[in-house]
């Protein structure tokens, strides 16, 4: 039974190494910009940091939320990689 929970180990072990090969490290900037009136409020920017094993690219997005008539909330993600 030690043997089988050794290789079993050793097992997990190496499939959690091939699990991430081919990672990239992927650094996000967020940026949302708050306008009332088509007159800008408030902007933030914060980065983000995300694991993909595809483009970082991928990440990328934009969308617009209306709040209510008269503000809205603009959202932009925009990745590349590390």
């Amino acid at each position: 039974m030690k043997n089988f929970t050794a290789k079993l180990s050793i097992f997990t072990i190496f499939a959690l190494t091939l699990a991430s090969c081919g990672m990239k490290d992927c650094k996000c900037y967020s940026k949302n910009v708050i306008t009332a009136n088509d007159s800008l409020i408030q902007v933030t920017i914060d980065t983000v940091s995300n694991s993909t094993r595809h483009k970082c690219e991928d990440f990328n997005k934009e969308e617009t939320m209306l709040i209510d008539s008269a503000r809205t909330i603009t959202h932009t993600l925009l990745c590349e990689e590390e």
